[in-house]
């Protein structure tokens, strides 16, 4: 399916969640960052699906030293990313 498939979306969250907590934290962004937009895109940015994902792109730019970037995640939905 491609990239923009919701269905695809959701594989790639999961996946990079599982990546996450496996310490695999350059798969999991990456996972993280895909599926991002298209949860934004299908059911909103202030969905608590798309909340969950910025929760996790917050907690791997935090693990791997980038807190300026992961207090923006954490931020309001409005912000740019």
């Amino acid at each position: 399916m491609p990239p923009e498939y919701f269905g695809t979306a959701v594989a790639r969250r999961v996946r990079g969640e599982c990546r996450a907590r496996r310490g695999e934290l350059a798969g999991a962004e990456a996972d993280l960052l895909a599926a991002y937009p298209v949860f934004v895109g299908q059911i909103g940015e202030t969905s608590p699906r798309a909340s969950e994902i910025r929760a996790l792109l917050a907690d791997v730019c935090e693990r791997t030293g980038r807190r300026d970037e992961a207090a923006k995640w954490r931020a309001a939905p409005d912000a740019t990313h």
